[in-house]
């Protein structure tokens, strides 16, 4: 009896199975759009819980920058840097492993500290982002804003 006719099906099957599965799933990209990683960012506003958003003191400087191949950076007051990764899917976003560097010449007070903070926390906490005329948000679709940029 020739089995070659059964095995060249079980191997057909098998062979469109597997492409359907790995082709359809979209994939995390380490890589954001041009208009995510093309300028850089300044915090304008920020959540201060219940949905409302308070705006950054004036003597408060945070920038962002997104990299083209997953990297997230900026400064903190202009003396302090910090940096991590990022993928997005889409209009999702996970920003992951912020470390900040002190370089220093910034002395840390409370206030200081509970804004990198918030800051940290809330940037990571972020499920999407959004651009529209040189501002952007992040937050949880229309319903939270959690931190609004404006482009430098």
């Amino acid at each position: 009896m020739d089995t070659r006719p059964a095995l060249i099906a079980i191997l057909l099957v098998i062979c469109v199975l597997s492409a359907g599965c790995t082709s359809l799933l979209p994939t995390r990209s380490p890589k954001g759009p041009a208009e995510l990683t093309g300028p850089s960012w300044r915090l304008v506003s920020y959540s201060v819980g219940e949905r409302t958003l308070a705006p950054v003191s004036p003597g408060t400087n945070i920038t962002l920058k997104f990299g083209n191949q997953g990297n997230v950076s900026g400064f903190l007051d202009g003396c302090r840097n910090y940096s991590g990764h990022y993928t997005t899917l889409g209009e999702t976003i996970k920003v992951t492993n912020l470390i900040e560097v002190n370089e220093g010449a910034c002395p840390w007070t409370p206030d200081v500290v509970e804004m990198k903070n918030t800051y940290f926390s809330l940037l990571q906490k972020s499920p999407r982002f959004n651009i529209n005329e040189g501002t952007l948000v992040f937050g949880y679709y229309d319903a939270d804003r959690y931190l609004v940029f404006s482009r430098i």
